[in-house]
């Protein structure tokens, strides 16, 4: 083998070492952002959870008000009429 050809080895087999060291380090990489993409889809997904409670008891806070405003309605018309008799 010439020394030319022993040279060309080296070279290759540098670059090989290279594109190694390089393709681990994006794997780690890769790595890392899987794990802060994980860790912020179950931070999203409890922030979710918790819109979804208070959104739950919004409705029910909601319906209860409506009820009251029904009743209040009713009682309203029911004073009207009696004033209406009372004329």
């Amino acid at each position: 083998m010439s020394d030319k050809e022993a040279q060309e080895l080296k070279d290759e087999l540098a670059q090989a070492w290279t594109d190694k060291v390089l393709a681990q380090q994006a794997h780690l990489t890769m790595q890392q952002e899987a794990v802060r993409v994980g860790a912020l889809l179950e931070k999203t997904s409890a922030e979710l959870a918790q819109a979804s409670e208070e959104l739950d008891a919004a409705c029910v806070a909601r319906d209860v008000l409506a009820r009251e405003c029904n009743q209040l309605e009713e009682a309203r018309e029911y004073n009207a009429a009696l004033v209406m008799r009372q004329d």
